[in-house]
């Protein structure tokens, strides 16, 4: 697979614009996993143990033009647009489904649309997706701006983007040929424990010792 990997920090992701398109399922990610995704940065923010990131799972994109074409990952990218959506008011990058053609429109005004959506199943998943977020915080009375500091500057995403054709890409991906390197993610959050080194040298140390 011709490819750029390497670990990216959710900062770096503000103004892109992804789109996914229409040979993936829509978004249906429920409470468990939207609350998992939160826990687990609420766990990392409270106690880090020495690591100076955390290493949420793979995207992998192909560029085209001034967006990215989404062939893994949608589900993760969606959630958190919609967790920064919340604490922030505002949307830290794009992204779109060919098969719902007002999907970024309806997730710009998330917190405004019908909370008992019925008539569209995605749009009803991003609507119980956003209600979990807002529960989330209202429950566990967490500091919003430095939980919204942890998520962008602290949360990285193993990063890949393919020139390769897309739908060979996914159908490898889904037949379990590529592995997505989840070895190098492995080591650098070993690697990252109060060594003060930065993810650069973590990726170069996690690939030397594959090799």
């Amino acid at each position: 697979m011709n490819e750029i990997h390497g670990l990216r920090a959710l900062e770096t992701f503000r103004g892109f614009y992804f789109f996914v398109p229409s040979y993936q399922r829509g978004y249906r990610w429920t409470d468990q996993e939207v609350g998992d995704l939160l826990q687990d940065i609420k766990d990392f923010k409270d106690n880090p143990k020495g690591a100076k990131f955390y290493c949420l799972q793979p995207v992998v994109v192909q560029k085209e033009g001034d967006r990215f074409r989404v062939i893994d990952g949608q589900q993760r990218l969606t959630t958190i647009f919609l967790i920064i959506k919340f604490l922030e008011g505002r949307s830290h990058f794009k992204i779109a489904y060919q098969t719902r053609p007002q999907s970024a429109e309806f997730l710009e005004n998330i917190a405004h649309e019908n909370p008992d959506q019925k008539d569209n199943i995605d749009f009803y998943h991003f609507v119980k997706a956003y209600q979990t977020i807002q529960k989330f915080f209202k429950e566990k009375e967490q500091d919003k701006q430095a939980f919204l500091k942890t998520l962008l500057d602290e949360c990285v995403v193993l990063w890949y983007e393919t020139q390769d054709d897309e739908n060979e890409v996914f159908r490898r991906l889904n037949s379990g040929k590529i592995p997505l390197m989840e070895t190098e993610i492995i080591k650098a959050l070993f690697l990252s424990k109060g060594l003060g080194e930065d993810v650069g040298t973590l990726i170069e140390r996690s690939q030397a010792w594959y090799h």
